[in-house]
């Protein structure tokens, strides 16, 4: 299957209890209705690429706060998530673009090894729209964010 990631929204009540108790945490992340979701696939990597080449001011990984390093469970503050969708919203995919380079994602070891691929800049390009969606839903309703990568 691989390493797919994705992210919920969450309540900033419901991110504090997150911080504190896993089991509720993962409960959480799982979709739920009236509460925006984004499934990354495997194109998170990628995107991570193209955002960090791109200046865009948003790590998919690193960014939040890192609740399980086991299983790759952070969470985003409302405030993070605000920021983060700022910033996605200023940077349209067409300014990413120039950043792709095949080779150069390669020799970087970025996930998957698919960059060679006819279709490999479609595949980010859908899921950027989908990530900056979601960003921009959840930060207009001040709502918090769990990522999950597993």
């Amino acid at each position: 299957m691989g390493m797919v990631m994705g992210f919920t929204a969450i309540t900033a009540e419901e991110m504090a209890v997150a911080v504190v108790d896993r089991e509720t945490a993962w409960e959480l992340a799982r979709e739920r209705h009236g509460f925006g979701q984004v499934y990354l696939d495997k194109a998170w990597d990628g995107l991570r690429y193209l955002m960090r080449a791109g200046g865009v001011g948003v790590d998919l990984l690193e960014d939040g706060t890192l609740l399980d390093d086991g299983d790759w469970l952070s969470v985003w503050s409302v405030d993070e998530v605000a920021e983060a969708a700022v910033a996605l919203e200023t940077v349209p995919f067409a300014d990413l673009r120039g950043w792709y380079d095949p080779a150069r994602m390669n020799a970087a070891d970025v996930y998957p090894e698919i960059w060679e691929s006819d279709w490999a800049l479609d595949y980010l390009l859908n899921y950027y729209r989908d990530l900056r969606s979601f960003f921009l839903g959840t930060a207009a309703k001040q709502r918090a964010a769990l990522m999950t990568l597993g």
